[in-house]
């Protein structure tokens, strides 16, 4: 479930607190069949049930948070025209890449790292970017056709 107890300062719960959340399950969980648990939850500021309040402890998710701008997805509208129709040829973990280089470019400033994204893209798809575009904009231009070509798919 990646999810683990700790202290309420972070660090690692001892046996003791593990002890006493085991004990209190029995009654906020066993014996009222969760409702003193839920209760407790809802009621606490920490979302604590009473094992963790009298442990001194705090149930954490180990997942990582994943937003959408982490996902290779793009804003784009709805009758998005495809100028490259050449971007059938990248997969979702080349538009990643393409997404997480794009990102280092733009955060470091970095024109070197854009022009050789966009060599790799014009070599890949076996196309030319357009002279009126700028890499910059020929960059989210395949992102955003990628994302419209896959997106019902």
């Amino acid at each position: 479930m990646k999810i683990k107890v700790v202290k309420l300062d972070g660090s690692r719960a001892d046996f003791y607190q593990y002890l006493s959340r085991w004990t209190l399950s029995i009654v906020d969980i066993w014996m009222t069949m969760g409702g003193i648990a839920i209760t407790a939850i809802v009621l606490s500021k920490n979302g604590q049930r009473i094992g963790d309040i009298a442990g001194e402890t705090s149930v954490i998710s180990l997942k990582p948070s994943l937003k959408l701008s982490d996902t290779i997805y793009e804003e784009t509208f709805e009758n998005h025209p495809i100028l490259f129709p050449q971007v059938i040829k990248l997969s979702d973990k080349d538009a990643n890449a393409i997404k997480e280089v794009y990102q280092t470019a733009f955060e470091r400033r970095d024109v070197g790292i854009l022009t050789a994204l966009v060599q790799r893209l014009e070599t890949v798809m076996e196309v030319k970017h357009p002279e009126k575009m700028t890499p910059n904009d020929f960059v989210l231009q395949v992102m955003k056709d990628h994302y419209s070509m896959f997106k019902d798919k």
